[in-house]
Formats: C-alpha cells, structure tokens, sequence
C-alpha cells in the first residue's frame, strides 16, 4: 500500500515539476516578445517598473480596439488651478469624436491588496473631479489637451496588475508576472546601458 502511494506521489510530483517548467519557459518566452516591443521606445523611463507595466497594459489593451477608431493614450495629467491633482495611466478614445471609452490604472506592486486600493481611490478622484473646472493634457505633449465633456459617456473603468492579481480583485492582468517584469526591466535597462546597470548585469541577462 505505502508503495502504491509513493508511485503516486513521485508521479504528481513529476507533474508538478513539469508544469512549472513549463509555466517558466512561457513566461520566458513573454519576456523576450516584450523585450523586442519595448527596446527601441525610449519614451519610457526605466527608473523603477511602473512605466514598464504601464507600456505593457497599453500593448495588451491595443489588441482589442481598432487603431483606425481608437487611440490609446498613455499619461493624462489633470489639474485645478495650478496644482497638479493626478494622472490617469491608460484611456482609450474614439478618433471621431475623442470620447473615453476605457480609462485604466495600472499597479504592479509587490502587495496586489494595497495596489487595488490605491488604483480605485485615483479612479475614483478622477471622476469626482470632472464636475469641477480641471485641465486635461498629455504628460507627454502639454500642447494635447482634452475637455471634461470627453469622459461623460460613462467609460469603462479597468484596473490592471501583474500576472496572478485576478484573485485579489484587479480587473485585468498582464501576461507577465510581477518578476518577469523586473527581468524585463533590467534587461532594458542594460540594452540602454543605464549608468546604474553593470557589465555584470548585461553579461547574466545574455546568458
């Protein structure tokens, strides 16, 4: 009897280790296709992995709408007066008419509960904000402003995390895990030879 339940043990146990194998070469595999999206836009900081998520929220969120109707914006400051108040991470507008149909934050933390929360209460400042007299633009281009009267269609709200981050409440998820995204980040960073990255560091990442 004990060794029928060791058979069965090593099996599932074989199982398992393949699976994970399995799991880790796809998600190797992601991190490449990312890395090869990603290398050439150096529009993104590489500071630290929240633009990075960002960057890979907007390509996941650009598969499900037509670049001939749609355009996906990254980074729109709005503020009251001459203070800042916050940024939105992703909206996605009509071309026709330059109507919000989604609007998303996108969190990549290491504790996924604290992220929701404060994805939801930026969400939700945005739109308390909307009845009040607040400028809209592009934290990339001030130039490219937009009304308040472009989010009265009641727009999707979405919040986004790493891979893993559906059970704690996240709308949507990235393909990567939240350490695929660090590989990601680092391999980046040593593409563009960020004084903070080694010899060493691009020496392992080539490996």
């Amino acid at each position: 009897m004990s060794f029928t339940f060791c058979r069965v043990t090593t099996a599932f146990l074989m199982f398992l280790f393949s699976s994970l194998s399995f799991a880790q070469q796809s998600q190797s595999e992601l991190i490449e296709k990312y890395f090869d999206i990603i290398k050439s836009d150096h529009s993104i900081g590489l500071a630290d992995q929240g633009p990075l998520c960002e960057k890979i929220a907007i390509y996941q969120i650009e598969q499900e709408f037509d670049p001939n109707e749609y355009t996906t914006l990254n980074g729109l400051v709005y503020e009251e007066g001459d203070r800042i108040v916050g940024e939105l991470d992703v909206v996605v507008i009509r071309n026709d008419d330059s109507e919000s149909v989604l609007v998303a934050e996108v969190k990549c933390w290491n504790r996924p509960t604290k992220a929701l929360q404060k994805a939801n209460q930026q969400l939700s400042r945005f739109f308390s904000y909307l009845d009040d007299d607040i400028d809209i633009y592009s934290a990339v281009d001030f130039s490219e402003s937009y009304s308040t009267s472009c989010f009265d269609e009641a727009p999707e709200i979405r919040t986004i995390s790493q891979k893993g981050t559906a059970q704690f409440g996240f709308d949507q998820e990235l393909e990567l895990s939240l350490n695929s995204v660090k590989i990601l980040l680092k391999k980046l960073q040593c593409e563009r030879e960020l004084p903070n990255v080694s010899r060493a560091c691009r020496q392992t990442l080539n490996k």
